[in-house]
């Protein structure tokens, strides 16, 4: 699969199709001018969906810039803990062909050793539209996620200039018992980030706490401080399986409470 113009591999990308595998060798990339690329795959209503869902949050983000003067704090919440949308990029391939990509705020800029984690949210993560073949594999991918609320996708530990990886299968490895180690050993490389990190989780809890519109099936929570500053950023991701709500996205909520608890319990051990 040849790389579209302007566009180079993701380094640092830990979970996500990646470019050349899979069905559609579709994958995440990096444009030249450091945003993010997510493909839009044609006929693909969850890439549909979720470019629908940042169109939103943008279009929110424009017309409102102030929040004491907003009249939807919800939404107006929601803007600051998503990655920012930046357009549409057309690559280009060989023999005149093209490919649609979302552009995306890199939430790594400007780190200088970042270490990154994607944790999968709640209990259930299959939509309401799945079918039942599709409910029975979500069920059986890793069923500690019923009890521990999420799952570890991937992550990537900086320390003494050495990068470590721990991949999906490390993540499919956890049981209820185990990982809040892990969750430890993501946040060994700089401890003093903890609290930032636990701070920002708090404010996410507790906007979901407060909404009851939006209902987010396998969506994620990117992580990523400085092995070497005190920096640090969290934001939702991946929106394919956002849907309205009819109360309280409490599968959502579960899985954050848990968490929030496992990053509470690695901060005091540290």
């Amino acid at each position: 699969m040849p790389l579209p113009t302007s566009t180079e591999l993701l380094d640092h990308q830990i979970a996500g199709h990646r470019h050349g595998e899979g069905k559609h060798k579709l994958g995440m990339l990096r444009h030249k001018d450091g945003s993010i690329l997510k493909p839009l795959v044609p006929n693909d209503a969850r890439a549909g969906r979720e470019h629908e869902f940042y169109l939103m949050l943008e279009r929110h983000r424009e017309m409102c810039s102030s929040r004491d003067s907003c009249d939807d704090p919800i939404l107006h919440q929601l803007v600051d803990f998503t990655p920012r949308y930046l357009g549409v990029f057309e690559g280009e391939l060989d023999q005149g062909r093209s490919i649609s990509y979302m552009k995306l705020e890199d939430l790594c800029g400007g780190f200088k050793q970042p270490c990154i984690a994607d944790i999968k949210i709640g209990r259930i993560i299959h939509d309401p539209l799945a079918s039942k073949e599709k409910i029975e594999i979500s069920k059986k991918r890793y069923p500690p996620q019923l009890t521990i609320g999420y799952r570890l996708l991937g992550m990537r530990v900086v320390e003494r200039g050495r990068c470590h990886v721990y991949s999906a299968e490390f993540g499919l490895e956890q049981t209820e018992k185990s990982i809040p180690e892990a969750i430890k050993t993501f946040v060994a490389a700089n401890v003093d980030c903890v609290p930032a990190i636990v701070e920002e989780l708090r404010k996410i809890l507790q906007w979901f706490k407060s909404q009851e519109r939006f209902t987010f099936y396998s969506s994620s929570i990117l992580f990523v401080y400085d092995a070497v500053e005190l920096k640090t950023t969290v934001k939702l991701i991946d929106f394919a399986h956002v849907f309205p709500a009819t109360g309280a996205d409490e599968n959502y909520i579960y899985g954050l409470e848990k968490l929030l608890d496992h990053f509470c319990m690695a901060m005091d051990k540290l």
